[in-house]
């Protein structure tokens, strides 16, 4: 599992040199239209970004919604593939047509562009339609526009939704004879779709209670869910072992192994072994996992008052439960 986190970071010495370039570039081209074009320059972009943003990289402000992993439904009979560049993740038709997500950081260049480049450049429509003409459908928690678009018997099918922070299409082209016989299956592929949070080889579902908020120094996500806090940590050490971690958490909340109050219990998380600590103090309590693998380390926590922490132990559980390591 040495490729969930140490490889990740492994690529800032190869990531420096385009890094020295792109500043310059970005100042006079704009972030967004460089990503809707689809030039070199986006190449380097997602380059440096392999796994990380440049914000994890560099420790800068992060996006409201943390790069993560889509998860979906495959079809029967179809298979998933590798990602490529600008496919985040991408299934083939048993007829060899392949269909593809692509995420992308802030606008991704907003409606317009993408609508222009698929019907005008990709179709070879001779003008784009209207975006006010296209239909709106609830997706991945936002109001997607859904896009069919027909020409000279060629024909494109997707979606595209702009969130807080975060862009993300879908779609699928071919002639008419290939389509016809896989829309259906694609449809139900894209409903399945929803987009897992997290970051270094890690993903997981918030439940729908988990509010995001700005992570601090070192967190990878944080969140509010009622009265309490919840926040992921993934760190390429042990964090000083099991244990220490063990006795700094029931410190915290003012707890002891023997107090009675306190349950410390080995767990799976993903098939990893890992261990279930729900701290109970005077006034506050804590529902936390440690999960050291011998490479990576994964923490989950949940602070509160012993009323908001028992409140929310069953969205906790849910939480925890979610959690994939990339490769399991």
């Amino acid at each position: 599992m040495r490729t969930r986190f140490h490889d990740r970071v492994s690529g800032l010495a190869r990531s420096l040199c385009p890094l020295l370039v792109l500043p310059s570039l970005l100042v006079s081209c704009g972030r967004d239209s460089i990503e809707v074009s689809e030039s070199e320059v986006v190449a380097a972009t997602l380059e440096i970004r392999t796994a990380e943003t440049m914000e994890d990289r560099f420790g800068l402000a992060k996006p409201t919604i943390p790069f993560g992993a889509f998860r979906s439904s495959l079809p029967d009979g179809w298979t998933r593939l590798p990602a490529e560049r600008l496919r985040d993740d991408q299934i083939e038709a048993p007829n060899g047509v392949r269909a593809w997500i692509t995420q992308i950081e802030g606008t991704g260049g907003g409606p317009v562009p993408n609508l222009r480049r698929w019907s005008i450049t990709q179709l070879g429509m001779p003008e784009m339609p209207a975006l006010d003409s296209l239909p709106r459908v609830p997706w991945l928690g936002g109001n997607a526009y859904l896009v069919r678009l027909e020409h000279e018997g060629r024909r494109l099918e997707g979606r595209m939704v702009f969130l807080s922070g975060l862009a993300v299409f879908v779609r699928v082209m071919g002639t008419s004879d290939e389509l016809d016989p896989i829309l259906g299956d694609f449809d139900e592929w894209v409903d399945s779709i929803v987009l897992a949070h997290g970051g270094l080889g890690t993903s997981w579902l918030p439940p729908e209670a988990f509010e995001l908020q700005r992570p601090g120094q070192r967190l990878l996500a944080k969140y509010r869910v009622g009265g309490c806090d919840a926040w992921v940590l993934i760190e390429g050490s042990d964090l000083g072992g099991l244990e220490a971690n063990i006795d700094r958490w029931l410190g915290q909340v003012g707890a002891a192994r023997d107090d009675g109050r306190s349950r410390i219990e080995p767990i799976e998380l993903d098939g990893v072994a890992a261990t279930l600590v729900r701290a109970r103090g005077p006034r506050s309590a804590m529902d936390a996992i440690y999960c050291f693998d011998g490479e990576t380390c994964a923490t989950l926590k949940m602070t509160g008052s012993i009323s908001d922490v028992e409140a929310q132990k069953a969205a906790f559980d849910q939480w925890v439960s979610s959690f994939e390591w990339e490769g399991n």
